[in-house]
């Protein structure tokens, strides 16, 4: 149980970064957010967007090629890193 806990306040904590405050945002960078954070959460074991380097980046492409871009295309995916890379950029 204690563990479930730790995780969704892990989960919890990634999606805190970006909706604190009031961030404007479009919905497509809010998915895509969304997206990114999710990837986070279930295939890492990161807490907060500062540690997130090339490695992590590439593998969110990589996990999205291993399901052939069912789920989004392949523009789509680096749409999601850039938006993810402008957030940081803007939101330090």
């Amino acid at each position: 149980m204690l563990n479930s806990i730790r995780r969704e306040s892990r989960f919890d904590l990634l999606l805190r970064q970006y909706k604190q405050g009031n961030i404007r945002m479009t919905d497509e960078v809010e998915q895509s957010l969304d997206r990114f954070c999710l990837f986070l959460y279930h295939h890492t074991d990161v807490h907060y967007f500062s540690f997130v380097n090339e490695k992590v980046l590439r593998a969110y492409i990589t996990h999205h090629r291993s399901n052939n871009f069912d789920f989004i295309s392949f523009a789509q995916v680096i749409k999601d890193v850039n938006h993810f890379l402008a957030f940081l950029r803007i939101h330090k």
